[in-house]
């Protein structure tokens, strides 16, 4: 895999504190299963069977405390390419890269973001379906002010 400034992938997160809690914690039984499986992962230990799941997302609810602490596996799991199931994990992962995932990234974590974004715009036929580039652009072009601010 290449990346520019992939190590940046990771040391810009390795400071992320591990969260008090993961999910929203609704009681809901998704949310609870989920909550459950983000405590169990370690950091440079996750593999793609650990949490993708198509229809049944792993992000479903994650606050973005979680989301950080994880984000460094995650994205290299989505750049690691395509799994033979239908949904690329890497759609679940930019979905989730909103405004409060967006407010809780310190600036070296915003431009690392943005590079994953831009990398995987660079090599979008690699990774992204037609039907999902719309979203994609719009969350790419969300991060991009925000990583210079």
């Amino acid at each position: 895999m290449h990346i520019p400034d992939y190590p940046d992938l990771i040391t810009a997160f390795l400071d992320c504190p591990l969260p008090a809690k993961f999910t929203c914690e609704d009681m809901d039984p998704e949310c609870m299963d989920h909550d459950h499986k983000l405590r169990s992962l370690r950091r440079g230990k996750i593999e793609l069977k650990d949490v993708h799941n198509p229809g049944y997302s792993i992000f479903s609810e994650i606050l973005p405390s979680a989301l950080a602490y994880y984000f460094a596996d995650f994205a290299a799991l989505a750049l690691s390419g395509k799994s033979d199931q239908s949904e690329w994990f890497g759609e679940s992962l930019i979905l989730s890269l909103d405004a409060s995932f967006r407010g809780v990234c310190n600036l070296a974590q915003r431009k690392t973001v943005h590079a994953f974004l831009a990398f995987v715009d660079l090599h979008g036929d690699l990774y992204l379906r037609p039907d999902f580039y719309g979203y994609f652009a719009k969350i790419f072009s969300e991060w991009k002010g925000s990583s210079v601010q």
